[in-house]
């Protein structure tokens, strides 16, 4: 388990801990991993393996690239019954600020170039005006015989609401993270600001 070098923007107060359930996550998914291995690759992934988190998962494909798109593989029936729509499909980067998008890639990019998660404190407004923080725990899984790479999260609410925003006509839309930090999985935590590649 980990802690980070990444302070929140903007922020006086200090993050909630971890939820017992990030926690297990993490172990589950550090459970999937090869020997030697510090990523498991996504064949290593079986829905089985993570009946306890199913209904608050979301699966992603990595967008290593720039341009590449964070489409959503699966959502869980949890998750989905908040947002009230279906996402499969749908690219996340639209449902975020443009500012966001430079960081998000290249924090991305770190979870694979330095094996790391994230976890992060998140307010979702979703168009039905309802809102609510978020807890979101973020794990990689490696591509494999020429699939790209997805990343492995559990989104869990935090139990209380806030004043709802417009989504722009997005299904829901995400703020900036109000606690943000990496996980170290064994290789440490990363620089950040990343350096340009």
């Amino acid at each position: 388990m980990s802690e980070t070098n990444v302070p929140p923007p903007s922020s006086a107060t200090l993050p909630p801990p971890r939820s017992s359930e990030s926690l297990a996550f993490e172990e589950m998914w550090k459970g999937l991993r090869k020997p030697g291995a510090l990523i498991p690759g996504r064949r290593e992934f079986r829905p089985r393996r993570a009946v306890p988190f199913l209904r608050n998962l979301v699966l992603l494909e990595a967008p290593i690239r720039d341009g590449d798109p964070m489409r959503f593989r699966l959502v869980g029936t949890a998750f989905e019954r908040r947002i009230q729509r279906n996402i499969k499909g749908r690219d996340h980067f639209d449902q975020m600020p443009e500012h966001m998008h430079a960081d998000a890639r290249a924090s991305i990019r770190l979870m694979f170039t330095q094996p790391c998660g994230i976890w992060q404190i998140v307010t979702m407004h979703y168009q039905r005006h309802y809102a609510e923080p978020m807890e979101a725990t973020v794990l990689p899984l490696a591509s494999e015989s020429g699939s790209p790479p997805l990343l492995l999260s559990y989104v869990k609410p935090l139990g209380y609401t806030v004043l709802p925003q417009s989504t722009g006509g997005q299904a829901m839309w995400s703020e900036d993270a109000a606690f943000y930090a990496f996980l170290d999985v064994g290789a440490g935590i990363p620089d950040w600001p990343a350096k340009p590649q």
